[in-house]
């Protein structure tokens, strides 16, 4: 069994013993010789409390069962099927994310590392190329091309529909003299 250490000085005194006292949680009252015995103690029980611990997870160790390798193997697996879900779903996002810049044509806003994987994703080489802006390029133009015409369309039909005043107040008296009938 250990025997009990002074770790506390004596030189101390007891205004600052009595703030150690304070910091660890321990009574702060009495003499000097009460405090440093109540501190040394506190440290030895401490160091105690460690090396029990310490020594308890090292025959817990030597107390756990014996792992059938099956099942270890096909926790193995498991896990192996995890991780590449994992990635897969970390791709997917990528892709994704590019897409949308890409739609709200903020394409200068993707990362590099983000094309590289879109590209890849979509199985577009680009392997002799280094500028960003050439692998911007490399962006299927088409469906760039398609997203534009959309809605450069839509913003053609707003604005046929666009009335002047006139037009539209007679609408409206139109209308309404149409409901009340």
């Amino acid at each position: 069994m250990n025997t009990p250490r002074i770790i506390i000085s004596t030189k101390l005194k007891v205004a600052e013993l009595k703030q150690i006292c304070a910091g660890m949680g321990i009574c702060d009252e009495g003499t000097k010789k009460e405090l440093l015995k109540r501190i040394n103690e506190s440290i030895n029980n401490y160091d105690s409390l460690t090396q029990s611990n310490s020594t308890n997870s090292q025959n817990m160790m030597e107390t756990v069962p014996h792992v059938d390798p099956i099942s270890l193997a096909e926790n193995n697996e498991i896990m192996n099927e995890q991780d590449r879900e994992y990635e897969e779903g970390l791709i997917l996002d990528k892709v994704k994310q590019v897409n949308n810049l890409i739609e709200a044509g903020q394409e200068e806003e993707i990362s590099i590392s983000n094309l590289k994987t879109y590209l890849d994703y979509n199985n577009i080489d680009y392997k002799n190329v280094i500028e960003k802006s050439e692998l911007l390029n490399l962006l299927p133009k088409k469906e760039i091309e398609e997203e534009f015409e959309k809605k450069t369309d839509t913003q053609d039909i707003e604005e046929d529909i666009q009335l002047n005043i006139e037009e539209l107040r007679t609408a409206r008296l139109k209308f309404f003299a149409n409901k009340t009938i």
